[in-house]
């Protein structure tokens, strides 16, 4: 996996994370899988990472504890910050000089995302290219709290967010090409039988740290979908628009690293979908 710089920032992290208790309750290949995408945002391949691998009672506590580990390693871990959710227990892990280009890129309509609006069950989607105001404005009003504090290591996002700003917001942090605005707070029935296309993103891993070891696994980058019914209407989110820009935005900087990346697509129809 990788190249020397990519697989030492891996056995930092690693070892930070073995280092505390509330981490080391979690199996092995969790925090291993931990530390691979923290540092995938580490290296400026992904713009952030919501922590699904690993959980801690307390994860503004415990992350920001971890975070100020690194900070103290020197580059590049300085580039990386905690954003916190209490309510929806959410912590990204987030590359400031990548938020900050994209929040350009979006203001500027250089970087697009499609924005799915998700109405009520049978009607129609809406897609949209503009950044919902209410993300826009958190995306904003965040990078101007790590402007004025460029030594904290963690950062709290407004309680007051509801899931029509969390969902699309989590999508854009991470690098989703596709986000779902669910169509009010309450709602709680997403694409029930509608047929996804479902896109992933991985690489070959190995199953432990031991650089030794040639037992591998698939390590998923991203995973998301988008309805099929949307391709044949929106050239742009078509599945072969949609690999190609994946393998744009990560072949070259993985292969930076020495990791080779496998974009797959399939079409699946669900009950009900999580977001």
């Amino acid at each position: 996996m990788g190249s020397t710089l990519f697989r030492a920032s891996v056995a930092t992290v690693l070892e930070e994370v073995e280092s505390m208790k509330e981490l080391r309750k979690s199996a092995h290949a969790r925090r291993l899988r931990f530390a691979i995408d923290t540092c995938l945002v580490v290296h400026g391949i992904r713009a952030g990472y919501l922590v699904d691998a690993v959980s801690s009672p307390d994860p503004m506590r415990t992350f920001t504890a971890l975070l100020s580990a690194l900070h103290k390693k020197g580059s590049p871990f300085k580039n990386v910050v905690l954003w916190n959710h209490s309510s929806a227990m959410q912590s990204f892990i987030v590359n400031v000089p990548l938020l900050e280009a994209k929040l350009a890129g979006l203001t500027e309509g250089i970087e697009q995302c499609a924005f799915v609006h998700l109405h009520d069950p049978g009607d129609c989607f809406s897609v949209s290219s503009k950044t919902p105001d209410a993300v826009q404005d958190v995306l904003v009003n965040m990078q101007a709290s790590m402007a004025v504090s460029l030594d904290m290591p963690s950062f709290s996002l407004p309680e007051a967010l509801t899931q029509q700003v969390l969902v699309p917001l989590a999508a854009v942090v991470i690098d989703y090409p596709v986000a779902y605005v669910p169509a009010s707070s309450e709602q709680t029935s997403f694409l029930g039988g509608e047929a996804l296309d479902i896109y992933d993103v991985s690489f070959k891993c190995p199953l432990s740290s031991d650089s030794a070891s040639n037992l591998q696994r698939d390590h998923v980058i991203l995973m998301f979908s988008c309805p099929r019914v949307l391709a044949s209407r929106h050239a742009e989110l078509s599945p072969g628009a949609l690999t190609e820009k994946l393998r744009v935005k990560f072949e070259s900087s993985l292969e930076s690293v020495g990791i080779h990346i496998s974009v797959t697509h399939h079409t699946q129809t669900l009950d009900r979908v999580a977001l």
